[in-house]
């Protein structure tokens, strides 16, 4: 764990922030000015992502990622955190709350990806693309024929971290949602296409205290939307 930004001040209560895919930790300055006088907040950059460095080449998981935080947070001597996630942060944040439920007080998703959901045109465009890669391997094709095969977020990926993609965007966090004891607090964008409604819908189903509010926008409704300051701010004092 990267350590972006942190309030030293002990005697605070902690918040952690975890960022979504192809972001990092930078990504919360504008919303922490609303959180810094009155909690210690710990902004990260997960491994493969700002100034962090990369996981092994044959890839994370998320429990990887969960672990690697939790072994941070112990080694900065924090023992009880309420966590701001964002993304593919959702899907660490709830591996840690269901693994570690002494260290989890509370926490708020926004855009929170975890879920999988059957798609017949996904499951063509995957056996689509192995066939191509094993005529590319027999040699019945040029390896050209690869270049735009896969999802924008696995092209765009850097070598280091497509076998981490692969693995994270595969993963389902249902087994672990349903154990999570601690509230759970849901935002989404009206206008999300990457993290829709029904996986916020899906958090606040398996997540017993769970409750949702969908904001005014995309997958970055946070940073758009002025209420989510104030929201998020109203929720995380009320859990103290």
């Amino acid at each position: 764990m990267n350590k972006l930004i942190t309030n030293e001040e002990k005697d605070k209560d902690v918040l952690l922030f975890l960022h979504g895919w192809g972001c990092d930790g930078s990504i919360f300055k504008g919303i922490l000015p609303r959180f810094k006088e009155q909690f210690r907040c710990i902004v990260v950059d997960f491994r493969g992502f700002g100034y962090n460095v990369d996981p092994p080449a044959d890839g994370w998981t998320i429990e990887d990622y969960a672990r690697d935080i939790v072994q941070s947070l112990n080694k900065e001597g924090v023992s009880e955190v309420t966590i701001v996630a964002h993304s593919f942060g959702c899907r660490v944040a709830t591996v840690i709350a269901a693994t570690n439920p002494q260290l989890v007080k509370a926490m708020l998703f926004t855009g929170a990806a975890g879920f999988r959901r059957f798609s017949f045109r996904k499951w063509f465009k995957i056996r689509l693309y192995k066939l191509k890669k094993w005529c590319c391997r027999v040699g019945i094709l040029h390896p050209r024929h690869l270049k735009n095969s896969g999802s924008e977020d696995y092209r765009n990926a850097r070598p280091a971290l497509k076998n981490t993609f692969v693995k994270v965007v595969n993963s389902d966090v249902s087994r672990y949602a349903v154990d999570v004891r601690c509230p759970l607090f849901v935002t989404v964008g009206d206008k999300d296409d990457v993290t829709p409604l029904w996986m916020a819908r899906r958090y606040c189903k398996l997540v017993k205290d769970s409750a949702l509010v969908v904001l005014k926008g995309d997958h970055f409704a946070f940073l758009t939307d002025v209420r989510f300051s104030e929201i998020a701010y109203q929720f995380v004092r009320g859990t103290r």
